[in-house]
């Protein structure tokens, strides 16, 4: 048996119910309401994340865990809806290239115009990879970034409407990936 953690509701209001994380039945999993984050332990070996991280939602209360559940085989964050007792698949989930797993991630907030700085889900592979001047891009958009500073694990600064692209709003959660590597590591 396992756990997941699912969002309940988006930014907006939405129900979306999304199985965020999956974590092994050892895992711990606590909900810190006086800090508004949660923190995961001992989470085993799931898709894309360090063995123990912190994620700092805008409300915690749109995040419910749930026990004792077997997640179906193919399952990757966001790619199911769990309402607690069966999963569906999540129509809005967008299926990358498995070679592209580590370059992407999903914004956490909703981008308008202006703003150029992004949070995103903590998703080691993204973030261990990016380095400044990568050229970003939110599925789904035209809009291309160009990556100026890594601000941590959590938050990117960057030129919005890149290489004469029009900076466009974005909803929470939507798919951001690397489009151009500028340079390796």
């Amino acid at each position: 048996m396992a756990k997941t953690l699912v969002e309940l509701e988006n930014l907006d209001g939405v129900t979306t119910n999304e199985s965020v994380f999956v974590f092994e039945d050892g895992a711990s999993v606590t909900f810190d309401t006086d800090n508004n984050k949660i923190i995961c332990a001992n989470t085993g070996a799931i898709f894309g994340a360090p063995g123990n991280f912190e994620i700092q939602p805008d409300d915690i209360s749109k995040f419910k865990l749930y026990t004792d559940v077997t997640a179906p085989s193919d399952w990757v964050g966001r790619k199911y809806k769990f309402d607690g007792s069966s999963w569906t698949f999540n129509t809005f989930f967008v299926d990358l290239d498995p070679t592209l797993e580590s370059s992407y991630t999903r914004i956490n907030a909703n981008v308008d115009t202006t703003q150029t700085t992004l949070a995103v889900e903590v998703i080691s592979g993204l973030t261990r990879d990016l380095v400044v001047g990568d050229i970003l891009k939110i599925v789904g958009s035209e809009e291309k970034m160009k990556l100026v500073t890594i601000n941590s694990a959590t938050q990117l600064t960057v030129e919005r409407g890149y290489n004469s692209t029009t900076a466009t709003t974005h909803t929470s959660p939507r798919v951001i990936m690397v489009e151009d590597k500028q340079s390796t590591r």
